[in-house]
């Protein structure tokens, strides 16, 4: 452990990292990328929030105008960005006149489209810079942030990537990610430090709706660590891996059979419609933020690193409310949230309960084992089941009082138990969950008999201390991750560019799970039928084995529509069958995908239909859960689709919304049948608090 510290130490402080020689070898900077990594630089340390720079996306050199927002505190954010877009139009209109070669204005802003292109350049060249304006805003303020932040996790960030045999460069990956913020949330639903979106995510952690591990940056670094290692398995050049990480895999594998290793040939000359500006830069954005990172005094003087918590894990075997835990611990709300930042709102408001088996953190300073909190909670406080609600799925016409009516709760409970904020106006299409009756609340569980204390049984210099609540054995035991294996106590540190050299063996339903298919928008992201785990990890949890073909017994079966964010991995996981089973019944290729609005044919052998549409639900509920704490819905605008366009390319390119909220906004349109002239209403979203937004998305 000291050495992993010191090691660290020598890096964050930018001493191992000189670095010419190292980018030069395994991430170098290809000349058609210089422009790129310059720009991103001053981004990073240059502008802050309260500016927006004005510039081609094609060549980031180009730099019309620094807006600075400064003196506009008092507009909205939303007012802001229609504020710099009026100034992006200007300059469009006098780019589309100089391409036309009559230009006549006299203002500032004229005169510095004619400084860029002269007073007869080529009009196609002109007009094309016209359709390729862009705002991207200043983070210089955010970037120290996260250099701040980033001490809170610089132990396992070292830890993970050293037991994964990862360069030590790629620890600054969540510089570009989020600054080191694991609350952020993206438009379009990438979540915490790492990013990771739910179909990629579910490879490697548990998401589901009382735990989301992506917002957990130990968790989800070691998630993290996995998925750069598969990228870099299978691409063999980290400038390719890293693109994937943003990218996808699939993408990237495709641009590799057409170009090679070849970075800057890539960059220049592959071309996708999902091979946007943001997965083009993304490696630039890596390469600006490794420099900057590294020699951070250059940039921002001293920087003070957050240091990291002090706690102890203790594995529940029992469902337990935070209310609780909170009461005999004598902790407030806010630091048990900073400390399991997984759970999600529904267990942190005590709606439900901690999950069995989830791993506990708590302050060291309490003096707490397996056996003290078992002793603390008492008989009465742990639970064999987790609390379960009805759910209600609004339909037009609904009102929030008939509702409340048909579940016998009134409009209040209703209202106040879904987070309601204007209850007298709930969209079609919204999930509410109704609130359980008082029995359901109160469903017993045996009593935790008294454990010995594991306290001593931790070595002193174990990152993290683990002990089970258990009930049946009063020794000491340190138990390992139930899917992730813990980092190794002793390690020798790598060399700074270390690569992976064994490829992890997964199938091909495991592959989807982490490929971005490109402009299809119907096509779903199938996770594994069983729960993905690369060969290095600790255990693997196989889901039942699906029927055999020789089975007499038939599924009993039920037809369901797709909808967006699901796919046929999650119909197997909540069937508790294999996606194997399910393309055998639905008569689906091994290669076949589905899309949404498609008819899927479902067997309830295993799980009833009652139970599916639970999980079901839970899932679409956590996910809009989950938008609408960090982004709302301040107006709609109508747009008409274009030749060549689909409800991918709309939601993911052009507004950066996603897809289940354009469904919901419009009910009556088959979003898989699209064509030119149809009419679809887009909901204009707004962060709540733009500084918990990732970065990348500005």
């Amino acid at each position: 452990m000291a050495k992993i510290i010191g090691m660290y130490l020598a890096l964050w402080t930018g001493i191992l990292l000189s670095s010419a020689a190292a980018q030069s070898t395994s991430f170098p900077v290809p000349e058609v990328i210089r422009n790129n990594v310059e720009f991103w630089k001053k981004i990073y340390t240059v502008y802050p929030t309260t500016a927006v720079l004005i510039h081609d996306m094609n060549d980031l050199s180009l730099i019309y105008e620094v807006v600075d927002l400064s003196g506009d505190v008092h507009l909205s954010y939303r007012q802001q960005l229609q504020k710099v877009e009026t100034i992006k139009d200007e300059y469009r209109s006098y780019l589309r006149d100089l391409a036309k070669g009559s230009l006549t204005g006299h203002n500032p802003r004229a005169a510095r489209v004619l400084q860029f292109f002269g007073a007869s350049p080529d009009p196609a060249r002109v007009q094309s810079a016209s359709e390729a304006m862009r705002g991207q805003f200043g983070i210089k303020d955010r970037f120290f942030q996260g250099l701040q932040r980033s001490g809170l996790y610089r132990d396992a960030i070292v830890m993970a990537f050293t037991d994964h045999g990862l360069p030590m460069e790629l620890i600054m990956l969540p510089h570009v990610e989020s600054s080191f913020n694991y609350r952020a949330y993206s438009k379009v639903g990438a979540a915490g430090m790492w990013q990771f979106m739910r179909y990629t995510g579910r490879l490697f952690m548990t998401i589901n709706y009382d735990v989301d591990e992506r917002l957990d940056p130990i968790r989800s670094t070691e998630a993290a660590a996995k998925l750069l290692q598969l990228n870099y398995s299978e691409l063999g050049s980290w400038p390719l891996a890293i693109t994937a990480y943003n990218h996808g895999l699939g993408g990237m594998k495709r641009a590799k059979a057409l170009y090679g290793d070849d970075f800057g040939k890539i960059y220049a000359e592959y071309k996708s419609r999902s091979f946007g500006f943001a997965s083009r830069n993304f490696y630039a954005q890596f390469l600006a933020a490794l420099e900057v990172a590294n020699n951070h005094q250059n940039y921002f003087g001293a920087v003070e690193f957050h240091k990291p918590s002090d706690y102890v894990e203790i594995k529940l075997d029992h469902y337990v409310t935070v209310n609780r835990l909170m009461e005999v611990c004598g902790l407030d709300l806010e630091e048990f949230s900073e400390l399991n930042p997984a759970l999600r709102p529904p267990v942190m408001k005590s709606q439900r309960r901690i999950p069995k088996n989830y791993t506990l953190r708590l302050p060291k300073r309490l003096g707490l084992d397996g056996y003290a909190l078992a002793g603390r909670l008492g008989q009465g406080s742990q639970f064999d089941r987790q609390i379960q609600s009805d759910w209600y799925r609004v339909e037009r016409g609904d009102n929030l009082a008939a509702i409340a009516a048909r579940y016998k709760v009134t409009a209040k409970e209703l209202a106040e138990y879904n987070n309601l904020n204007s209850p007298q106006r709930i969209d079609a299409g919204t999930i509410l969950k109704i609130p359980p009756k008082p029995p359901t609340m109160l469903a017993s569980a045996e009593p935790a008999p008294p454990m010995a204390s594991a306290s001593d049984a931790v070595p002193a210099e174990v990152f993290r201390e683990v002990t089970p609540l258990k009930t049946e054995s009063p020794a000491p035991v340190i138990e390992p991750e139930p899917i992730v294996a813990e980092p190794a106590v002793t390690v020798t540190a790598p060399a700074v560019t270390t690569v992976v050299t064994t490829a992890p063996v997964l199938s091909r339903e495991e592959r989807e799970a982490i490929i971005t298919y490109e402009g299809e928008a119907e096509k779903s992201l199938p996770p594994p039928a069983t729960v993905a785990v690369l060969p290095d990890a600790g255990k693997v949890s196989v889901l039942p084995p699906a029927p055999k073909r020789s089975e007499t017994k038939k599924m009993q079966s039920e037809w369901i529509t797709v909808e967006p964010e699901e796919t046929l991995g999650h119909y197997a996981t909540w069937l508790e069958v294999s996606t194997r089973r399910l393309r055998e019944l639905n008569g689906l290729r091994q290669s076949q995908d589905i899309h949404v609005g498609q008819r899927i044919r479902l067997g309830y052998d295993r799980v009833s239909a009652e139970e599916f549409e639970r999980r079901r639900f839970e899932y679409q509920r956590s996910i809009q859960e989950d938008f609408f704490s960090t982004y709302q819905v301040d107006s709609v605008k109508a747009y008409r689709i274009t030749s060549g366009q689909n409800i991918w390319q709309i939601c993911t390119e052009v507004f950066q919304v996603p897809m289940w909220l354009v469904v919901k906004y419009n009910p009556d349109r088959d979003l898989a049948k699209l064509k030119p002239g149809d009419e679809l209403m887009i909901p204009n979203i707004v962060a709540i608090n733009p500084a918990a937004t990732p970065t990348i998305q500005e």
